[in-house]
């Protein structure tokens, strides 16, 4: 199954946070292994039988190989993918993607349930109040009820879950990470708020 997992670290006077996706491809190696080896049976078979037969044998082996190519081929391009997202705190804003967003032009951050429009947690970035910190450990330690993804929504779903970033002056969101685990969201979530809180800028 696949699974996200969120590292902290100190680079200097920089936060940095990574998110590695371990994404298992929809197609599984051992399914692939098989159809290569079926395609060398038709092309063995067609060495050794006779006419008309081994024309059919090669006809049949040539279709084969063209879906057989392309299901490689995505397995490779998902191999490639996978890796880790960095979010970076600076003393000039979040880095994310290569851009770095300015701590004036960030709101907060929300985490979404799988398919869900309605955030499960918002927790903003500006100074909150003791109340609000306490919903923010709970969140840390895995207290939040799935029940809030939503009316209608499967909240047994492991996987699905994104943190977006919520910016001032109805600029667009940014989303920081999707594909998200539960615990994997909060974990990220919880850190990276009370990170971008230690420079946060008052709105105006």
């Amino acid at each position: 199954m696949a699974g996200v997992e969120v590292s902290r670290e100190e680079v200097g006077a920089d936060t940095v946070f990574e998110a590695t996706t371990d994404r298992e491809s929809p197609v599984r190696a051992s399914v692939l292994l098989y159809a290569v080896l079926l395609e060398a049976c038709f092309v063995a078979a067609a060495e050794l039988t006779a006419e008309p037969t081994a024309t059919m044998l090669r006809w049949l082996a040539a279709m084969g190989a063209i879906p057989l190519i392309l299901l490689w081929a995505v397995v490779l391009v998902r191999l490639i993918g996978r890796g880790a997202v960095r979010l970076t705190v600076t003393a000039e804003g979040l880095k994310a993607y290569g851009h770095v967003y300015p701590h004036k032009t960030i709101r907060d951050l929300a985490l979404y349930a799988p398919g869900s429009p309605r955030p499960l947690f918002v927790t903003r970035v500006e100074p909150v109040t003791s109340r609000q910190h306490r919903a923010e450990l709970e969140l840390a330690g895995g207290a939040v009820a799935l029940d809030a993804a939503g009316p209608g929504k499967k909240s047994s779903r492991p996987l699905g879950y994104r943190l977006v970033m919520h910016r001032r002056n109805h600029q667009p969101a940014i989303v920081l990470v999707h594909g998200l685990t539960l615990a994997g969201g909060e974990t990220l979530l919880a850190g990276l708020a009370a990170e971008l809180r230690k420079h946060s800028v008052p709105a105006a």
